[in-house]
């Protein structure tokens, strides 16, 4: 298997090394900017910090799970390999979706419906069938990945055009960091709490986020409620206009 992994890694290097492309030109430095980050995108932030603490720590405590259910390796290999199938077959049409209607609302319902999928897990014991399990495990990992891209297009929506390099890296950190934390965090809970801490974990963090994205989404003012904006210079003679006055003193002051 693994001279079989080196050949297949080998044939994907072939085209990568037969196109030259040249390295692109940063025209914008790039920089630690995680308040400005924040800044323009709290939500997506949120979204890329929560795939890495939860998505990552699941690639650990999977197994665990599995082992400690009295599941078989092989059933255990094919539950993971579902995890990552779902990953990828759930982002396109989530993806797509996520184009035509608010991201934020979108998040909300998905962070909601992961926080059930945990619950789910929690009810699930060694005598669940086989196919509940793989529709668990594919429908976690399609969700629990989907949160990173999502929360860089909505930071991507509200950003300037030359903001996009270094708020892309930044994002990544802010994902990385939570990789790290997460699986570090978590495994300290396991020998008291079994893998049971986890899905308790995910779950409160899921709800916290949904708590936050349904804030984040009505307490703003609708777009068409907001007010234009003209922009006036600080000697503009509309000031006297704006300033509140009485006109029955005015007068009497210039009599």
């Amino acid at each position: 298997m693994l001279m079989l992994t080196a050949a297949f890694y080998a044939l994907a290097l072939i085209p990568v090394t037969a196109v030259w492309v040249g390295e692109p030109q940063l025209h914008v430095p790039v920089g630690l900017k995680l308040l400005r980050t924040f800044r323009i995108s709290p939500i997506g932030a949120l979204a890329c910090l929560m795939t890495g603490l939860i998505s990552s720590t699941f690639a650990s405590i999977g197994p665990l799970y599995g082992l400690e259910l009295k599941l078989s390796q092989q059933t255990i290999v094919l539950l993971m390999a579902a995890t990552q199938l779902g990953a990828l077959f759930l982002q396109f049409p989530l993806g797509y979706l996520s184009d035509r209607v608010d991201r934020r609302v979108m998040m909300l319902w998905l962070a909601a419906a992961l926080a059930l999928i945990c619950a789910a897990f929690l009810f699930a014991g060694a005598a669940t069938p086989f196919w509940i399990f793989l529709v668990l495990f594919s429908v976690f990992g399609g969700i629990s990945e989907i949160f990173y891209p999502l929360g860089v297009a909505h930071a991507n929506d509200r950003a300037e055009a030359n903001e996009f390099v270094p708020l892309s890296s930044n994002l990544l950190l802010i994902w990385a960091f939570g990789g790290m934390v997460g699986p570090v965090a978590v495994t300290l809970g396991i020998a008291p709490f079994g893998t049971a801490i986890f899905f308790w974990y995910a779950i409160v963090l899921t709800t916290l986020f949904a708590a936050f994205a349904l804030w984040r989404r009505y307490s703003q003012p609708p777009a068409k409620a907001r007010d234009a904006f003209v922009a006036y210079p600080q000697t503009s003679p509309m000031v006297y206009e704006w300033a509140p006055h009485d006109e029955a003193e005015s007068r009497k002051d210039v009599q």
